[in-house]
């Protein structure tokens, strides 16, 4: 079975880790950026691309197979499971997505980063599908309580972040699936 991290001091690195891969700007290392040679750029890029994937692939390869409710675990204080239930599935996704939006719109291409984000890009709009579906197993919560506001904000900073692969590569009818789901909040 799949392991998800969701404790809040990992979701804290998580956020930070996206943070500084999505601004692209900010040296991991203690050279300033002008000081860093293209060896050190790449291998911070790559050490970044692979922490991405590592965070993100459970979550969207569990979700894209309606699974993601079955094997996410949920990390929370004494008697606060049931509520926490209701709106972790959203957040996981809202917040990975939103984490690696800017990276997924640079879209598909030959080269293997190409192909690794072409991957991710279908894998993300299948779990959005089947997190939008009022079908599906994993169709999340959006209504109930006040937390699904703030996560599917995060789901629609998403979209503003990647719009060509994460809004302009769906079809009609999953267009028309998500915009009911974002305006219940």
């Amino acid at each position: 079975m799949i392991k998800l991290i969701m404790r809040k001091k990992d979701l804290a690195h998580v956020i930070l880790v996206m943070i500084v891969y999505i601004i692209g700007n900010l040296p991991l290392l203690a050279k300033e950026k002008s000081q860093l040679s293209v060896v050190d750029g790449l291998k911070e890029r790559e050490y970044l691309v692979n922490t991405l994937i590592r965070i993100a692939n459970p979550v969207l390869e569990a979700l894209s197979k309606n699974q993601l409710k079955e094997r996410l675990p949920v990390e929370c204080a004494p008697n606060q499971e049931a509520d926490r239930k209701n709106y972790i599935d959203l957040e996981v996704l809202g917040r990975t997505l939103a984490g690696m939006a800017a990276w997924m719109e640079l879209g598909p291409d030959g080269s293997s980063k190409g192909k690794l984000r072409e991957k991710y890009i279908l894998l993300s709009l299948q779990s959005i599908r089947n997190a939008t579906d009022p079908k599906s197993v994993d169709y999340m919560n959006f209504t109930k309580g006040t937390q699904p506001l703030v996560d599917a904000a995060f789901l629609s900073q998403a979209r503003l972040r990647a719009p060509n692969q994460l809004w302009g590569r769906l079809s009609a009818q999953d267009r028309c699936q998500i915009i009911p789901s974002i305006r219940l909040v």
